[in-house]
């Protein structure tokens, strides 16, 4: 939890909830501007599995109420205020492709993409909400979805530079209405309005990615369940991967090599973590997290094959990213430059919570990065 700053500094222009529904847990973070800077009023976080009488830090597939109570619990511990929220979707419960189409003004591509969406999405578009942004047609590199679309110029763009027809490539994002309905309904119960969502992936990539520059850089979201990676490269993500392993994929292994129960592997993995010297704890995390980076490697070398530019530098966040010795397992595996996140460094707070925001910051940059959107921070 956090303490508040709002209430000493004074009034806010714009005041705003960030509301990450994770499948092990939800997290909150209330942000306020004054006086064109972004200050941190309070954030908090409740585990989801007691809630489903299973352990803390195990994935649940929660129904509404359940959601509600575990919602309207962590707004009153954590004192949150705001009444806007602004909430993540889940990146399975979204599609995000990459289209190439002529470059025309805007207004024509609003009157365009729905039509050209109808090849890509496979549903009814009358079932789902649409969101698009152009990609800047100036980099020369790939861009790629879950599938490996590769729109990197290449033959076609000859063909288009020989006709005439510049085109450009377009980033589409469709989220099916039943899941934004659903978490309407979740927070309209708790006295939360919602006035934007945004899927976790671009929440997440605002808060902890680079400001400047644009060499590519790789993200590892580490999850409870699984984890994702993106590739960001000139402000924006080129290509994403999903792994089936995650942060309770450790705890599990923990508890079979050790055979202890699940709740006393989570409080082991939590205290020591890979850093330490006992050598069955190790090699029951070392076995989850060689999976892990072999894959996150063999997915960058794929990426810098297609391309020209090298992925020096990885950033680690997501609530397992925080686990002791994690960057130093990671540095030995990927032979790269490697960082956890700290989405926290975004917004102002106070000194003597440093310490904490750092230590908590990887699990809450989902909902940090739609806060900051909610208040008028884009990039």
């Amino acid at each position: 939890m956090a303490t508040l700053l709002g209430r000493i500094f004074g009034k806010s222009e714009k005041r705003a909830v960030g509301v990450d529904i994770g499948s092990s847990a939800i997290k909150i973070v209330e942000l306020y501007t004054d006086s064109g800077h972004v200050f941190l009023e309070t954030y908090g976080s409740v585990a989801l599995g007691p809630y489903a009488d299973m352990e803390v830090g195990r994935a649940t597939n929660l129904n509404k109420d359940k959601m509600q109570d575990a919602l309207q619990k962590i707004i009153e511990e954590s004192g949150c205020g705001a009444k806007e929220s602004a909430v993540t979707i889940p990146f399975n419960a979204s599609l995000v492709s990459v289209i190439r189409l002529p470059k025309v003004s805007e207004s024509r591509l609003d009157q365009i993409i729905p039509n050209e969406a109808r090849k890509y999405i496979p549903a009814d578009l009358d079932e789902v909400t649409l969101d698009w942004s152009v990609i800047d047609a100036n980099l020369d590199m790939p861009v790629d979805n879950e599938e490996g679309t590769d729109t990197r110029p290449g033959e076609g763009a000859k063909d288009e530079k020989a006709s005439g027809v510049e085109k450009i490539d377009i980033l589409l994002a469709a989220i099916h209405k039943e899941s934004i309905e659903r978490y309407k309904k979740i927070l309209s119960d708790v006295s939360l309005n919602v006035s934007l969502f945004e899927i976790e992936v671009f929440s997440a990539l605002r808060s902890v990615s680079p400001i400047e520059g644009s060499a590519p850089v790789a993200i590892i979201d580490i999850g409870a369940a699984s984890s994702k990676i993106y590739i960001m490269e000139g402000g924006l993500m080129r290509s994403s991967h999903t792994v089936n392993r995650g942060s309770q994929d450790i705890t599990t292994s923990i508890s079979k090599v050790m055979d202890i129960s699940i709740e006393e592997a989570e409080m082991v993995k939590r205290a020591i973590g890979a850093g330490g010297s006992y050598v069955h704890l190790q090699e029951a995390i070392h076995n989850v997290l060689e999976r892990l980076f072999a894959e996150t490697l063999r997915f960058i070398e794929a990426y810098e094959n297609k391309g020209s530019r090298m992925v020096d530098r990885v950033i680690i966040t997501g609530g397992g990213s925080s686990m002791k010795g994690l960057e130093k397992v990671a540095k030995d595996h990927l032979k790269k430059n490697i960082s956890i996140a700290k989405p926290f460094d975004r917004v102002k707070s106070f000194p003597f919570m440093k310490e904490k925001l750092i230590q908590v910051g990887p699990e809450f940059a989902p909902a940090l990065g739609v806060a900051l959107r909610a208040v008028g921070v884009e990039e």
